[in-house]
């Protein structure tokens, strides 16, 4: 198929981090060669035996859902270390069904833009969100007329977003076989009508090796929105592939059937699985049902295949030890999937406010009072002693350092009452920090523009920079550019800075949309005292704009 010199498959690969060394070696140790060496070897800590699993379900704009949580908890074991952490460092197997692949191998390769580390579960909820713009394209009037005859949407479009992807972001993992973290996606062969399963631990035979780009696009190949996907592995034999929705919409039990493959030693296997969302789906009458025929039974069918499939492998899971031989093993299952409306349920509903209503529903989860926020607690506080057992110290064991840190920053910064802060690597946690460090100066400071701009700040910063603000009443005009606040950061500055004395506010690339743009133009309403505010460079529609433009403290 390829010609030598442009194998696509001959890429050079990246020099393992020390996560992934470390990840390398419980795996060499955790195998059945381990038996019969030294005792030292044998004699490995609890932790190289505890296995960390990642599930996510298949979902298309509903995998939003997972990707928040996940991006919540990256966020707060970040904030207990004060590190760049990714959450892949933790993980030792990730698995996902349809669209969700994408995101599954962007978790487990390198981001060469970044020095070739992790890509953080935000970087991945980015690049998903990007995603559906070309997976799900809008569509017109006859959509829903056309598509009982013809699949919804055309994926030539898709195909190219995701070559470039994987060819530019991340060119060193091209193939499966070069990502740095197992990874296990469901699918379905047409040609040998059997279940197919992308498998990166089976990658280096390359008749199982395929281009990262092609997996994606095979697993993503639901029917009816669609085609089946022609791809070919590394050693040129063609496959004809559609999503493993049928069979695998939550791959969760298979995932934990891998791992025990790949890690046969494991006393503890901690299986995380993020679902897309359970809908509550009405019931289906026996009076509509009675003698009804093939027209009347289909939607019926596909409801109850597809819930009873996801029943059916909770279940199962539930039956941990009738399902993975071994009486020693300690299953824990956590499994994440907030009650989702109905009438939001369409996977390839990708309008803005839909989106929305999928971002609340998983902010819903972040409450610690509510049975999904007590999992995701649970998981966070698994996460922080895994790494604390790794050498990581948390900010409580390394406070003094950080805070002198941030305080030599500061004094460096000083000048003309501004202080700058410019692509300091400043992390939403840092703000806590910068604040404690200028009450500490307070006495030396007279502080009237903060320029935080070029850092780590996303929307989970708002709120620091909010206190931060009210503790400075002079701190009146504030710098935030190139930060990935979001919407959601836009619609928090008009929540938490009514009490600040903020006259001038910078939001230039942002990630701002048109939702982003009505909250700026809420909470000029609310800030009288607000007189201009840059929202340049931001992804903010021509329509949407006009009907802005006469507002004179705007600027474009």
């Amino acid at each position: 198929m390829y010609e030598k010199e442009e194998n696509p498959f001959q890429q050079p690969i990246c020099t393992l981090s020390t996560a992934d060394n470390n990840r390398k070696n419980k795996k060499q140790v955790l195998t059945p060669n381990s038996k019969g060496k030294e005792k030292e070897e044998e004699d490995i800590d609890d932790r190289l035996k505890t296995i960390f699993i990642l599930s996510i379900d298949s979902g298309g704009a509903r995998v939003t859902i997972p990707l928040l949580i996940l991006e919540y908890i990256e966020e707060q074991v970040r904030r207990k270390f004060h590190q760049d952490i990714s959450i892949t460092e933790c993980l030792d197997l990730i698995a996902g069904t349809s669209s969700s692949s994408i995101s599954v191998l962007g978790l487990a390769s390198i981001n060469s833009k970044r020095e070739n580390k992790r890509y953080t579960a935000r970087e991945v909820s980015e690049l998903y969100k990007d995603s559906l713009e070309y997976l799900y394209p809008p569509k017109g009037f006859l959509h829903s007329i056309l598509r009982m005859h013809y699949n919804s949407y055309d994926s030539s479009n898709f195909d190219f977003f995701l070559e470039k992807f994987f060819q530019d972001s991340s060119s060193k993992d091209n193939s499966l076989k070069d990502l740095h973290t197992p990874i296990f996606i469901p699918a379905y062969d047409l040609d040998g009508n059997n279940i197919y399963c992308f498998d990166s631990e089976e990658a280096k035979t390359p008749s199982k090796n395929f281009l990262l780009k092609d997996v994606a696009l095979a697993a993503s190949a639901d029917p009816t929105y669609q085609n089946p996907v022609e791809i070919s592995s590394e050693a040129g034999e063609k496959y004809h592939f559609i999503s493993g929705i049928f069979h695998a919409q939550n791959p969760s039990l298979l995932a934990l059937k891998k791992a025990k493959e790949i890690y046969p030693d494991a006393k503890n296997l901690i299986l995380i699985s993020l679902g897309t969302g359970s809908i509550a789906q009405p019931p289906h009458h026996y009076g509509k049902l009675n003698k009804a025929g093939l027209l009347l039974w289909l939607t019926p069918i596909i409801d109850i295949i597809w819930n009873s499939n996801t029943q059916f492998q909770e279940y199962l899971i539930d039956q941990g030890e009738s399902v993975i031989k071994g009486k020693d093993d300690s299953i824990k299952y956590i499994r994440i999937n907030p009650e989702l409306p109905i009438e939001n349920s369409n996977i390839d509903n990708t309008s803005e406010s839909n989106m929305d209503i999928l971002r609340g529903i998983a902010r819903k989860c972040f409450n610690k009072s509510t049975d999904e926020g007590k999992k995701i607690e649970t998981i966070i506080q698994y996460f922080v002693d895994y790494l604390k057992e790794q050498g990581y110290k948390t900010i409580s064991e390394n406070t003094d350092l950080h805070s002198l840190r941030i305080k030599q920053l500061i004094k460096n910064a000083m000048g003309n009452n501004k202080l700058e802060l410019i692509n300091r690597e400043i992390s939403n946690s840092d703000v806590y920090f910068i604040n404690e460090v200028m009450s500490e100066l307070k006495n030396h400071l007279s502080i009237e523009i903060l320029d935080l701009s070029n850092n780590k700040i996303n929307e989970f910063g708002i709120r620091n920079i909010a206190f931060l603000m009210r503790q400075y009443p002079g701190l009146t005009k504030l710098i935030l550019n190139d930060n990935q606040i979001g919407d959601v950061g836009v619609n928090l500055i008009s929540t938490f800075f009514i009490k600040t004395h903020l006259t001038y506010l910078e939001i230039e690339n942002c990630g701002i949309t048109d939702a982003g743009l009505f909250s700026v133009a809420s909470f000029l309403e609310k800030m009288p005292d607000l007189e201009c505010i840059n929202i340049r460079r931001n992804k903010v529609s021509p329509k949407t704009i006009l009907l802005f433009i006469n507002n004179e403290k705007i600027k474009w």
